[in-house]
């Protein structure tokens, strides 16, 4: 069976130094609760997230929303500076495999990230983009 994932790029964030501890906009917050309004993800069982602050932040309003439970994947973090693209497919995905036992799990993560894996070019803030997995259950 396979699992999917709903990867959501984080929404739009106050650009400071060091850029990973960047909150959300007020834009951003909106994007946010817009995007939790989602017809698909209203039957998920767990939000996934970066550990970046504006993945974080927009998690926190999915939860607040939807009342799921978080979990921070260090793995769905931005593509370091040294790493190629196959290796950012390589742990984004190791860290979904990991959550297969579940039917619909949302991710909140990063350009990046979401690029490494689906190929997809153009991803706005807050956008969804369905990703299967197949795991065991």
């Amino acid at each position: 069976m396979s699992t999917i994932f709903y990867l959501i790029r984080h929404g739009r964030y106050e650009a400071e130094n060091p850029e990973e501890l960047c909150p959300l906009s007020a834009e951003g917050v909106r994007q946010a609760y817009e995007c939790a309004e989602d017809e698909r993800l209203k039957n998920c069982q767990l939000i996934m997230s970066s550990p970046f602050t504006r993945a974080m932040h927009t998690a926190a309003i999915f939860t607040r929303r939807l009342g799921l439970d978080v979990e921070v994947a260090p793995d769905l973090r931005e593509k370091g500076r040294l790493e190629s693209w196959a290796q950012v497919r390589r742990r984004a995905l190791a860290a979904l495999q990991k959550y297969t036992a579940y039917d619909k799990v949302i991710v909140v993560t990063h350009a990046d990230t979401i690029y490494a894996l689906t190929g997809e070019a153009s991803i706005p803030n807050c956008s969804i983009h369905e990703f299967a997995v197949d795991g065991e259950r």
